[in-house]
């Protein structure tokens, strides 16, 4: 017994205990890996609650790599739009708005009538928004943002992004209102009174309601005095007064009519 051998209970044979230490340690080695092997893979619905999470949370970088595992692991699952979509807001709270416009439109692109397409449409919106520029350079992200806030109020009015929506499409408006304005007043001081004319009619059709309706109206009429349309003149003026009583154009309008109204 003292060389490590012990009787093998029946023919007299020895066995080394060294070999049954063997035995069990590789006994243990492949139940271990077999239950390695057997770690469960978590499906489509856990991929997409846990980068659900991580987004509440702001690990952006975590959700951005759960969602693409959904899409990579189970390409035919139904939850691949919505990861998709989510995968779109998690680059735009990342403010990787290139990657956020590009998934999000693909969403678009790949399924138009989904569910959530009211969420897709605001998001872009949101994209196009955030790259708004001040009004003496070009509004093309504010039309594109317009477009997609009216198309969530047009195909969605009680969607919970609606409310958001009507807020940041009066922001729009009084972009591209500025916009005119600022191009309007530029022909102005030029002397293209016509151009100028072409510009403050646009802005006051298209946004009747804004701030700039104001300033629109008095360069209106001081482009038509210039232009001997004294009539159209005179309606600008007016409708100054009428629509804006508090202006602080008020006194030159006033002025510019007594002038026009001397038999």
């Amino acid at each position: 017994m003292a060389d490590g051998k012990v009787p093998s209970g029946g023919g007299g044979a020895v066995v080394s205990w060294r070999l049954i230490w063997g035995i069990a340690v590789l006994a243990f080695l492949i139940c271990s890996c077999a239950g390695a092997a057997k770690k469960p893979v978590a499906t489509d619905a856990e991929l997409l609650q846990q980068a659900e999470e991580a987004l509440a949370a702001k690990k952006y970088e975590k959700a951005e790599a759960l969602l693409k595992k959904l899409m990579v692991e189970y390409p035919a699952s139904d939850l691949v739009p919505r990861a998709r979509l989510a995968l779109g807001r998690v680059y735009y709270l990342a403010k990787k708005y290139p990657e956020a416009k590009a998934e999000i439109q693909k969403f678009l692109d790949l399924h138009p009538k989904h569910e959530r397409s009211d969420e897709a449409h605001y998001y872009l919106g949101l994209v196009e928004f955030s790259e708004i520029s001040s009004v003496d350079r070009d509004q093309s992200p504010a039309r594109r943002a317009l477009t997609e806030f009216e198309t969530v109020l047009r195909e969605a009015p009680d969607s919970r992004f609606a409310a958001d929506a009507r807020e940041k499409i009066k922001v729009c408006q009084e972009k591209l209102a500025g916009h005119e304005l600022f191009v309007g007043r530029f022909y102005f001081r030029r002397g293209k009174y016509q151009a100028a004319v072409a510009r403050f009619r646009y802005l006051l059709s298209h946004y009747p309601e804004g701030r700039s309706g104001e300033e629109a109206l008095y360069y209106l009429g001081e482009s038509y005095y210039r232009l001997k349309r004294m009539e159209e003149a005179k309606s600008a003026f007016r409708r100054l007064l009428e629509q804006y009583p508090d202006s602080r154009r008020l006194p030159d309008a006033r002025r510019r009519l007594a002038e026009l109204e001397v038999p």
